[in-house]
């Protein structure tokens, strides 16, 4: 996928909803330590998984 922009007018995969979503929060002034993108392994269906996940107010 390309921009954040393409991925709204379409459709996309994890790692863009992931990087998406970093970006709008770090607009919003969320900190880019507060915000680690982790990839994940389903070990069952042998496929990644990428999730953004956002620390607040000390909780993640």
């Amino acid at each position: 996928m390309g921009t954040p922009f393409e991925f709204l007018r379409r459709d996309g995969q994890c790692q863009d909803y992931a990087i998406t979503k970093f970006l709008l929060l770090r607009e919003l002034g969320v900190s880019n330590n507060a915000m680690p993108l982790v990839v994940l392994r389903d070990i069952r269906r042998q496929v990644d998984h990428a999730v953004l996940v956002v620390t607040v107010s000390g909780t993640r």
